[in-house]
């Protein structure tokens, strides 16, 4: 939720109550639908956003910032172990 800027939006706030969540299920839909684009760890930039695997499994998701380091939230996605 917090890579994605979901904090705070009203249309998150609005569907998270009926079980939409921006956990591992939607990280899988948006990397299905190609709304994501992979590339290689030395291409990443500022605002690109990171994903933490655990062998080809996601689990966590953060976000380049200007300095090259990557902000997250703590712990793991909704649904992860």
């Amino acid at each position: 939720m917090h890579a994605f800027g979901f904090e705070g939006n009203p249309e998150y706030a609005a569907v998270a109550p009926r079980g939409v969540f921006a956990g591992l299920d939607f990280l899988g839909w948006i990397i299905a639908s190609g709304h994501l684009i992979g590339i290689g760890d030395n291409a990443a930039s500022r605002n690109d956003l990171v994903m933490y695997v655990d062998g080809t499994r996601p689990v966590h998701v953060g976000r380049v910032t200007a300095d090259g380091r990557v902000e997250a939230d703590f712990g793991p996605l909704r649904g992860a172990p």
